[in-house]
């Protein structure tokens, strides 16, 4: 706004068939006075943006997730080519339950104790591998309270023999139907 004032009274006063009154004499100088004095002032970095995007109050940006099927789910590579997918908390867990797992992969749990779920898909035509299952197994043995004992029991069965209980907490499991205990070492 004052500047849009200054610029008029500039053409008021390079008009020649107009007197230039002493107030507005005194404002000129206030104004060239205030100039200056901006010109003086130490100028803020340059972006490399113009001045009128820099002037926009933008929205702050937002850590940019992955598919909520992966969240909180870590996903590694098998001996055998399969691939491993390891629950980080208990969303990832229920993710691995719910959306990554199909009815004939396989699904790891430390025996009777808290702890990841861990799912096995084999690589496709490729045969099951018992070196595959024993990796998933110790990454399930790995991330369970029971990871400082010697030797963890780990429960091994196929996504179609888990259900979720009604009323159930989220990545809580039963299981129902063939169930396999691998015993893994910790400490190798």
């Amino acid at each position: 706004y004052a500047a849009e004032l200054l610029f008029q009274l500039e053409e008021l006063s390079n008009d020649p068939d107009r007197t230039i009154s002493d107030e507005e004499q005194e404002l000129l100088e206030l104004a060239a006075e205030l100039t200056e004095k901006k010109r003086r002032l130490p100028q803020p970095p340059q972006t490399g943006k113009s001045k009128s995007k820099t002037k926009k109050k933008s929205k702050p940006e937002k850590h940019k997730t992955t598919d909520k099927k992966q969240r909180g789910v870590e996903k590694i590579s098998g001996i055998s080519g399969g691939i491993i997918y390891l629950g980080r908390n208990v969303i990832g867990n229920e993710n691995i339950y719910r959306h990554l797992g199909t009815p004939n992969d396989l699904w790891f749990h430390a025996h009777d104790c808290p702890g990841a779920h861990v799912l096995l898909k084999t690589a496709p035509g490729a045969a099951e591998c018992a070196k595959e299952q024993m990796q998933a197994a110790a990454l399930a043995a790995a991330n369970s309270k029971f990871n400082t004992e010697k030797v963890t029991a780990v429960t091994m069965t196929r996504v179609k023999h888990l259900r979720k209980p009604k009323g159930g907490r989220l990545g809580q499991l039963l299981l129902s139907g063939p169930i396999k205990t691998l015993q893994v070492n910790n400490h190798d």
